[in-house]
């Protein structure tokens, strides 16, 4: 038997395993794309993983309800990903969408100004930077 108080914990603590959480990456370099998704995987989320802005659309319009994050590649083909972002966040403006990238934030912040992201993450990133951020966002303890 759960205990009331164990309920009102599991309440005020979301978890990352909740079956079927899904984390959107997008990234046109299969490799990083690749290593992301097993990070993912590990931390007990489902990756959806696309390498074009077209991919993403249609992992995003697939799976929309079991998104929790998003992360995209700052450049993408031959261009940012900034259209993808604010047509995620005019969708979905309270999910957290996370910017990586090889170049230094204040560069992507440039890159994105005016364009609404949630965190940065310097690539290359390790499991604990990546945990760190979506502890952000109650994703992960």
């Amino acid at each position: 038997a759960t205990s009331a108080e164990e309920k009102m914990a599991q309440l005020s603590d979301p978890r990352a395993a909740e079956p079927g959480a899904a984390i959107l990456l997008v990234d046109d370099d299969p490799g990083i794309l690749q290593a992301a998704a097993i990070l993912f995987r590990v931390m007990g989320f489902q990756p959806l993983t696309a390498t074009s802005l077209e991919e993403a659309v249609a992992a995003f319009n697939a799976n929309a309800a079991r998104i929790r994050a998003t992360v995209l590649d700052a450049n993408v083909g031959d261009g940012t990903s900034a259209p993808l972002l604010d047509a995620i966040k005019g969708s979905v403006p309270t999910l957290p969408c996370i910017i990586a990238s090889g170049y230094s934030e204040q560069k992507t912040a440039t890159v994105f100004a005016g364009h609404r992201y949630d965190a940065f993450l310097g690539k290359p990133y390790t499991r604990s930077e990546l945990a760190a951020i979506l502890a952000r966002f109650s994703l992960v303890r």
